[in-house]
């Protein structure tokens, strides 16, 4: 798994998690982005539009609860990876972070910062309160 990327593609995180999601070049994801959303330049993305915009390109993604500790409403981001210990290797999950998209597979992270995958205890935002949770249908 790694984001296909030109030197001239997009460097926002949105593209980079649907060519990671899809298996698609971040340049056709943008594309399509465009045409969904009616923009000339894709610099944020809203999750209703990314979530549609992969219906589009043929994958499913599937919410997934996300549960929060009492007190708090959203779990950080180690917090719902230790949820999700009794998950499949093979399964890929797409991760709204605060103000960010991010893609984890067995137990890599992606996103377009680590197109290549990176641990969690090597990954920057690590902390960051985790918003929603969606899982790639098989």
């Amino acid at each position: 798994m790694k984001v296909i990327r030109n030197d001239r593609d997009n460097r926002y995180c949105g593209p980079a998690a649907l060519s990671l999601i899809t298996g698609r070049p971040v340049s056709e994801c943008t594309e399509e982005l465009r045409r969904h959303t009616g923009q000339r330049a894709i610099r944020g993305v809203y999750r209703n539009d990314l979530l549609d915009v992969s219906r589009r390109m043929g994958t499913r993604l599937i919410n997934v609860p996300v549960i929060g500790t009492p007190g708090q409403q959203r779990p950080t981001l180690v917090k719902l990876l230790r949820q999700l210990r009794e998950r499949h290797a093979d399964d890929v999950y797409l991760i709204n972070i605060t103000g960010h998209y991010i893609v984890l597979k067995g137990i890599k992270l992606f996103d377009n910062v680590n197109p290549d995958g990176v641990f969690i205890r090597r990954y920057a935002h690590r902390r960051k309160r985790v918003k929603y949770v969606w899982m790639k249908a098989r």
